[in-house]
């Protein structure tokens, strides 16, 4: 993770004949944080980690689930008030996500199937989850969308709701979510 500043000169290149499949984010800083010193963080987080639960791989700076060291275990510190989860989910199983305060109103987030197929120009292929929205009250009645290897959709679910993902389809299925807002 690259916090940019006061500018920063940023390149890509892939080394090697192999083609690099890759999900590249940016985030906003929040209002007065856009001038800051840039600032660099590197994590690791293994398969396991995500196995069929949402894992923290990214969370605001101020939060104390953070450490500012550019080295170090947790979530990679952004000045951005966005929280970002990634899963790798087997068929068949569903996670429920609780978002970042979900009992203050209406909550806003995003989540994308990771294409782990390749480039396709075609018809979305590989792993189908299905997504919606339940509240704790055992409500559920909300819309569930499908979403394939490629797609992403913007959420927004009420006061008081949890998002459910479930792998309907027959490969394991890549994710990350965030909640925006």
């Amino acid at each position: 993770s690259t916090s940019t500043g006061t500018g920063i000169s940023h390149s890509e290149k892939a080394y090697g004949p192999q083609q690099v499949h890759l999900l590249q984010i940016w985030a906003s800083p929040r209002t007065g944080e856009g001038h800051k010193e840039p600032a660099y963080f590197t994590r690791t987080f293994v398969d396991e980690d995500k196995h069929n639960k949402f894992a923290l791989v990214v969370a605001p700076d101020n939060s104390p689930l953070v450490v500012l060291q550019r080295e170090a275990r947790g979530p990679v510190p952004v000045r951005s008030e966005l929280w970002m989860y990634a899963s790798i989910i087997d068929p068949g199983v569903s996670l429920v996500h609780t978002p970042i305060g979900k009992e203050q109103g209406e909550k806003k987030g995003y989540i994308h199937v990771i294409q782990k197929s390749g480039y396709n120009p075609g018809t979305p292929s590989g792993a189908t989850i299905r997504v919606g929205s339940s509240k704790s009250d055992g409500d559920d009645s909300a819309k569930h969308v499908e979403l394939r290897e490629g797609d992403g959709a913007y959420l927004s679910y009420p006061k008081g709701a949890d998002l459910e993902v479930s792998n309907v389809g027959e490969g394991t299925a890549e994710v990350v979510l965030f909640d925006l807002e």
